[in-house]
């Protein structure tokens, strides 16, 4: 399984993580099968922080 964040997502966890300070951010996708049958919905909680 795999998930892909938009560019325009991934600049502005960026931004708000220049300072050093950690960011969460919370995202929902669904698993779906090859016919597209809904089998979950997952909510995940992201956490970045520079370095």
């Amino acid at each position: 399984m795999s998930f892909t964040l938009e560019e325009q997502v991934l600049d502005e966890l960026r931004a708000a993580a220049a300072d050093g300070a950690p960011v969460r951010r919370w995202f929902s996708t669904d698993v779906v099968t090859d016919d597209g049958t809904v089998l979950a919905r997952v909510r995940k909680q992201l956490y970045v922080r520079r370095t």
